[in-house]
C-alpha cells in the first residue's frame, strides 16, 4: 500500500513540473525535481553535490556525489570534497566516460554529447540545447536571454554567421548550414547594409508581376464570360 501511494506520489510530481529531468526550461525551482535540480537562468540545473549521469537506458538524472573519502570509486575524482567525473566525462551506467564537444559526432551510444555544458545531438553533431546559443567569444554554449538582452530584441532571430540550431532560428530567406545562418547559394552576404545581395537572379519583380496581372485578368475575363453566357438572352 505504502509503495503504491509512494509511486502515485511521484507521478503526480512529475506531472507538475515540465520533465524530470535536468536541463529543461524552467521559471523557478519548482519546475524541477526540488530533490536534485535548482533552476539556473532559466534552465533545470543539479544541486550542489550532485551530478548529471546516465542511466543504462540512457535516461539523464542528478545524482548525489559521495564524499571522497576514504576514496572515489572507479575512474571517478575528487572535487571539492565530492566523487565526480573529470571535465569532458559523464557517468554513464555509473562509469566515466568521455563525451563529445560542440560540432562533434554524437550518432552512437560511445558518442553522446556533454549534456554537462548544455550540449544535445541534433543531426549526428553535438549542438547546444534549444533555450541555448554558441558564443564564439566564450566557446561556449549560453543562454539565448543574453544574446537577447545584449542586441536588444525579443525574439532569436538572427543574421549571417550567428549561431543556430534551426532554420527557425535565423531572419527570413537565410539557411541554417553548420549551425551558422547563411544567405541562399549565389549570395553574399552585405553586413553594411545587412542584405544578402544575390546579383540579379530574383533582384527583380518586373516581369512576375507582370505575369500575375496578366493571368488574374485573364481568369476574371474568363469568369465574366461563363457568367455572361447563363444570363437568358
Amino acid at each position: 500500500m505504502m509503495r503504491t501511494a509512494f509511486l502515485i506520489l511521484c507521478f503526480l510530481c512529475c506531472l507538475t513540473r515540465i520533465e524530470c529531468i535536468p536541463k529543461v526550461a524552467c521559471n523557478q525551482t519548482a519546475d524541477c525535481q526540488s530533490a536534485t535540480e535548482e533552476c539556473v537562468d532559466q534552465v533545470c540545473e543539479c544541486q550542489d553535490n550532485h551530478y548529471i549521469a546516465y542511466t543504462s537506458d540512457l535516461k539523464v538524472l542528478c545524482k548525489q556525489a559521495s564524499r571522497c573519502a576514504p576514496g572515489c570509486q572507479g575512474n571517478q575524482v575528487c572535487f571539492g570534497g565530492h566523487c565526480k567525473c573529470a571535465s569532458r566525462m559523464l557517468s554513464i551506467n555509473d562509469e566515466c566516460r568521455t563525451v563529445s564537444d560542440f560540432k562533434e559526432e554524437c550518432s552512437s551510444y560511445t558518442a553522446l554529447c556533454d549534456i554537462s555544458s548544455n550540449l544535445s545531438c541534433a543531426r549526428d553533431t553535438c549542438a547546444c540545447i534549444k533555450s541555448h546559443w554558441f558564443n564564439n567569444e566564450t566557446g561556449s554554449c549560453k543562454h539565448k536571454l543574453e544574446y537577447l538582452t545584449a542586441n536588444n530584441i525579443t525574439e532569436y532571430k538572427v543574421r549571417p554567421g550567428v549561431y543556430c540550431r534551426t532554420p527557425g532560428d535565423c531572419i527570413t530567406g537565410l539557411n541554417c548550414t553548420d549551425f551558422l545562418c547563411t544567405c541562399p547559394e549565389s549570395c553574399e552576404y552585405h553586413q553594411d547594409k545587412e542584405v544578402c545581395d544575390c546579383g540579379d537572379d530574383g533582384v527583380s519583380v518586373v516581369w512576375p508581376t507582370v505575369v500575375g496581372i496578366f493571368l488574374g485578368a485573364t481568369i476574371v475575363f474568363c469568369w465574366i464570360g461563363a457568367i455572361t453566357a447563363t444570363f437568358p438572352e
